[in-house]
Parts: C-alpha cells; structure tokens; sequence
C-alpha cells in the first residue's frame, strides 16, 4: 500500500483552533521526516475552506513505530 502524500484538513470552526490543528499537523508530520532522514520536506496551503498539507517524499509505514514515547517533540522543553 502507498503511503499517503496529500492531506486536507478542513476549517471547521474558522477560528485560531484551525490554524493550530494545521500547524500542529504539520509540526508531527516534520518530526517524522526527522525520523527518517529528511529535511524540509512538509509544506503547508492555505486554500480557503481547507488547508492542504503536502510532503515531497511519503512516510515510511515503520517510522511511526520510530517515534518517541516519552516526549512527542524531542526538541521541546515542558
């Protein structure tokens, strides 16, 4: 099976929670590039009534098996 490379989220209350389930999205689908060795491979539309979020290269169906347990975003300091 093909790993998806398109994703369309709608904007269903039109408020600022759209933006950050978008962003959100996208943050999580970058962590999983990182986990595979790519960069800079997430984009991001804004296309009306829906964001789009594209990746140039598909996620491997393992890498998110890969994806750390104890903190989502390594990165980030709580």
């Amino acid at each position: 099976m093909n790993s998806p490379t398109s994703f369309y989220i709608d904007k269903a209350s039109n408020t600022f929670a759209d933006n950050l389930l978008v962003f959100g999205f996208q943050r999580l689908l970058s962590e999983l590039c990182k986990i595979q060795g790519i960069q800079g491979n997430v984009a991001c539309h804004d296309n009306g009534a829906y964001y789009s979020v594209a990746l140039a290269t598909p996620i491997v169906q393992s890498t998110p098996e890969k994806f750390p347990d104890n903190q989502p975003f390594p990165d980030t300091k709580v």
